[in-house]
């Protein structure tokens, strides 16, 4: 810092020579230029050029990234560093010319420092050496892009080092050689290639499975992104190997190591059996990767590729590698890829009576096509009764009637499977309930679902009669099989019911239920996420699932339309973040995690944040909010809110880093009726939140902010309610909720093992109530409720096991240092405002710092106090429910400068019924108005309260004589995290 001072000063003291005195010489502006590559390692270099000539020794350099001092960087060449990311450089350069003519210039701005991965990748049929590979970014439409890196691979390994890129890659590798792990010879490796999330760099595999996703993904039309999305995980499901990430999970190298039976031993398993049809089949790695790529073309292995793959398991014995196999691995996979046949079941559907019809259903977890059937009475076969179903009649009354069935299944394995028997037949049908069938299709407007037929065991050989439902109601002229999804079944739940006569003429009905709602579109990455924001109109749903979210443009979802994150999916928007919601439009279930804004966007102009909410009406719910970038400057905050009525509920905030600058949750106040006012958040949760730096609590870092002026929108009416939050492991300086607005309600909320204070600094007429705030006992930042001299009301709060020694920290702390802000100037110009502080029913149980009058400006208002039925109780560690110090040989009331500094309290001021039980009242002559032991009012030792025995809470309330005094914690709610946060249904009784 004092070299940049000098610097600066030096570059000061050179502008300020310029010309000066009446035959100041003439001069032409020189010009400052930079030249290098903007990555981190690079170099970048100054050059002066000016008309006049320049001495070289006079030449001061000053470097700068997005406009601030880069300590030490005063040469003529700077090294840009990875802190200089998304950053732009600059250089200020001063020198004199050789006219004699001081100057500064400053050069363009260099393009943004980019983001910068560390990337490698193991390229394997078995490990490849000399193999040619290159990382190419994949664009947003899907498509190969420019090459980024290159490197050759040694036994498998390849490391591209830092690459400039910030999302999806495509890892293309082609040529070496490898041993074949099926034969033991030395073969040239193909092109294989591997789809990627290099978002956060990594060690990828590429390998014979990628191959087939990437080959999948080109003859999607989502194109090689869908790789990630969809053909990876489908890949490694048909073979065996799903919930396994093919791009990321290093197989074990069998030429060298035994496999285990986990994902590395499954996954090199796998390329084993490929390796052995390739032999098997006396054809080339690629031809072998090509032939399965095309058959999951459909989805599924084929039978022709199935027998493949169980012949090569009947081989690997002989192979190469057999004494590094696991056969409990290789027993799971033939399993989940029906290499391993599971025996084919037929079962019988109908009454047994004479009249009815039998159906044969046949269900083979391998698949099958063609069946023949043979039907048995008394296990004599029955002449002519061949087919799957069988119409009985009065030659088989009496018998037991049995169905033996005989196919090839999907996997190429024979089947012969014989039902149970039913019967005896009988001459009167008895219903069984038909089973609704299933629905399938995408729920989405403008696809079409349809829905199995119903099964019956009565038979179903008539007519079904078709009812689509949206949420329990029928869809107008939709009783079709099939029925194509509109708009106005956009957030509903979907079901149809199908009717109709079974065989032995039982009326049934049926209901399936789809899973899931309707969205107006689904996206999985930015650029469809982007689209359909664009093409959204009022009661459109956006259904997000997972995928790429990472450092998006700035988005602004229009008025009535929700981002919906789908169920079971997990989305995660992430890095540069700006949305901006209108009036209606809704955000439900999303992750957000480390957050900047996104520069010259509404979100950085009004915050900064990530989350705007402009219009009215708008709601944010159910979403998680972890963390921010580490190049987050100081001063952002998550969300920001301005408009009239927003909900913010059941939200969870996480890792705000508390030595910065910023809030979760930035409230804006203004002059107008029904804006940037009225706003609610409930059922949220806030916690873990400390400083990066141990000990470095910014001052303007808080929890909530309500209200963001000391000026003249500080007295305009905010009418917000923050209620039923928890508030956990929140580490702020002085305010955990700082309020600077009028008329806001801060109620029965929750705050554990936190830092700072529930602080009215700005504004009139604001209340805090109900409110349990319980400290770890070991913090001396800690605190309670912090208020001015304006009005406020602090009634039936509970306030525990403070340590703060603090002159601007107590559990009630009546300060006066706001009052000097022009905003309270001009409440307490306004005639007719009552600003009497209502303090009542409020409970302190052991705190260093009870009561605190800080009233350096006691000349800009009076203190008027309407203060009863108040219980302090502290007591001595032997004693103390929280088993510390905490309150033990303290004072009630601590005098700021408030009566030494010629303050006192206004003669109207009420006192009653209020009970003080601690080692002393005042630091000073402080005495209430000389109302002490006068109107109910009880000072008394510590340990002398009487209180009930702690609840499950380690709570306590007044009994005895101090029965009725403080808060009632029977009326108040302990929130606890399964109570709030995402997808909590708990909702508060309202007084």
């Amino acid at each position: 810092m004092y070299k940049q001072t000098l610097l600066s000063l030096a570059i000061t003291a050179m502008l300020a020579g310029c010309g000066g005195g009446d035959k100041a010489p003439s001069n032409q502006s020189g010009m400052v230029t930079v030249t290098g590559t903007p990555s981190v390692g690079a170099t970048l270099t100054a050059t002066v050029e000016d008309p006049d000539g320049v001495v070289e020794s006079s030449i001061i350099y000053a470097w700068y990234a997005n406009g601030a001092l880069i300590a030490d960087a005063t040469g003529q060449t700077y090294v840009v560093t990875a802190s200089d990311i998304g950053k732009e450089i600059t250089v200020i350069v001063g020198y004199q010319g050789n006219n004699g003519v001081r100057e500064s210039q400053t050069s363009a701005p260099v393009a943004e420092i980019p983001v910068t991965v560390t990337v490698a990748a193991t390229f394997i049929h078995g490990l490849v050496t000399g193999g040619d590979c290159s990382v190419f970014a994949v664009t947003e439409a899907g498509a190969k892009g420019a090459e980024l890196a290159s490197a050759t691979t040694a036994n498998g390994a390849v490391s591209f080092g830092n690459v400039e890129h910030d999302g999806y890659g495509l890892i293309e590798c082609s040529g070496g050689t490898y041993v074949d792990e099926a034969s033991g010879s030395t073969l040239t490796a193909p092109l294989t290639r591997a789809v990627v999330d290099m978002s956060e760099g990594g060690d990828f595999v590429v390998s014979p499975l990628t191959e087939m996703a990437v080959q999948l993904a080109e003859a999607d039309a989502a194109g090689l992104s869908s790789a990630l999305t969809t053909y990876n995980d489908l890949v490694a499901e048909k073979f065996g190997l799903a919930s396994i990430d093919i791009t990321t999970v290093q197989p074990t190298n069998l030429q060298t190591t035994a496999a285990a039976n986990d994902a590395a031993g499954k996954y090199a398993t796998v390329i084993a059996l490929i390796s052995q049809v390739d032999e098997n089949e006396a054809g080339t790695a690629a031809d072998v990767v090509d032939d399965f790529a095309t058959d999951l073309s459909d989805g599924e292995l084929s039978s022709t590729s199935i027998q493949l793959l169980a012949a090569a398991e009947a081989d690997l014995p002989t192979s190469s590698v057999s004494a590094n196999l696991n056969q409990a691995a290789l027993d799971a996979i033939s399993v989940d890829v029906g290499m391993t046949n599971t025996p084919g079941t037929v079962a019988i559907q109908g009454s047994a009576s004479v009249g009815s019809t039998l159906t044969g259903v046949v269900t083979d977890a391998n698949g099958f096509g063609t069946v023949s059937y043979q039907w048995s009475a008394n296990g004599v076969p029955i002449d002519s009764a061949i087919e799957s179903a069988l119409i009985l009649d009065g030659s088989v009354l009496g018998d037991t009637i049995t169905l033996s069935v005989t196919y090839t299944d999907n996997s190429g394995f024979s089947e012969q499977a014989t039902s149970a028997g039913v019967g005896p037949v009988t001459t009167v049908a008895t219903n069984t309930p038909g089973v609704a069938g299933s629905i399938t299709g995408v729920l989405t407007v403008g696809q079409a679902l349809s829905v199995a037929v119903p099964t019956d065991a009565n038979g179903i050989s008539g007519s079904v009669t078709y009812q689509w439902q949206a949420n329990g109601q029928d869809i107008a002229d939709a009783n079709a099989q099939s029925y194509m999804l509109s708009p106005a079944e956009v957030g509903a739940a979907i079901s149809v019911s199908a009717s109709y006569s079974d065989d032995d003429g039982f009326d049934e009905e049926v209901t399936s239920t789809a899973s899931g709602i309707v969205y107006s579109a689904r996206v999985s990455n930015q650029a469809e996420l982007a689209t359909a924001v664009a093409a959204a109109a009022s009661g459109d749903l956006i259904g997000l699932q997972v995928g790429n979210y990472t450092d998006m443009a700035a988005l602004t979802v229009g008025s009535g339309v929700t981002l919906q994150a789908i169920s079971g999916q997990v989305p995660v928007i992430s890095g540069n973040t700006c949305i901006e919601l209108a009036s209606e439009a809704k955000i439900d279930g999303l992750t957000f995690s480390a957050l900047n804004t996104v520069a010259g966007s509404s979100c950085a102009g009004n915050g900064p944040s990530s989350v705007y909410m402009n219009g009215n009406g708008a709601q944010l719910v159910n979403s998680t909010f972890t963390g921010e970038a580490t190049a987050a400057a100081s001063g952002n905050h998550f969300v920001s809110v301005k408009g009239f009525q927003a909900l913010i509920e059941r939200n969870s905030f996480a890792a705000k880093d508390q030595a910065k600058e910023g809030s979760f949750i930035s409230i804006y106040a203004n002059s107008t009726a029904n804006s940037n006012e009225g706003h609610t958040i409930q059922y949220n949760i806030f916690k873990d939140s400390v400083p990066v730096s141990a000990g470095s609590n910014n001052s303007s870092g808080y929890a909530i902010q309500v209200g963001r002026s000391t000026g003249s929108d500080g007295k305009e009416d905010g009418l917000n309610i923050i209620q039923y939050n928890l508030f956990s492991n929140i580490l702020t300086d002085r305010r955990i909720i700082k309020v600077q607005s009028t008329g806001n309600t801060i109620h029965g909320n929750t705050i554990l093992g936190s830092s700072g204070m529930i602080a009215f600094e700005d504004g009139y007429n604001n209340t805090a109530s109900s409110n349990i705030i319980i400290s770890d006992g070991d913090d001396t930042e800690d605190g309670g409720i912090s208020f001015a001299q304006l009005g406020h009301t602090i009634v039936d709060n509970y306030i525990n096991n403070l340590r703060t020694t603090s002159s601007d920290r107590a559990a009630l702390h009546i300060n006066a240092d706001p009052l000097s802000g022009s905003g309270n100037g001009a409440l307490l110009a306004t005639a007719g405002l009552d600003f009497t502080l209502t303090v009542a029913r409020n409970t302190i149980v052991n705190a260093q710092r009870a009561i605190q009058f800080k009233d350096t400006d006691c000349g800009l208002g009076a203190t008027i106090l309407d203060f009863d039925s108040n219980l302090v109780a502290n007591q001595t560690s032997g004693n103390s429910i929280n088993g510390n110090t905490n309150g033990s040989g303290r004072t009630v009331v601590y005098d700021e400068l408030f009566v030494t500094a010629g303050c006192a309290l206004d003669a109207t001021s009420d006192f009653d019924n209020n009970h003080f039980y601690s080692q002393t009242l005042a630091q000073s002559t402080f005495n209430f108005n000389g109302k002490l032991n006068l109107d109910g009012n009880l000072f008394d030792v510590q340990d002398g309260a009487t209180l009930t025995a702690p609840n499950a809470n380690n709570m306590v309330e007044g009994s005895g004589v101090d029965a009725n005094i403080g808060a009632d914690i029977d009326a108040l709610t302990f929130i606890t995290s399964d109570m709030v946060g995402p997808g909590s249904t708990w909702t508060a009784t309202q007084p």
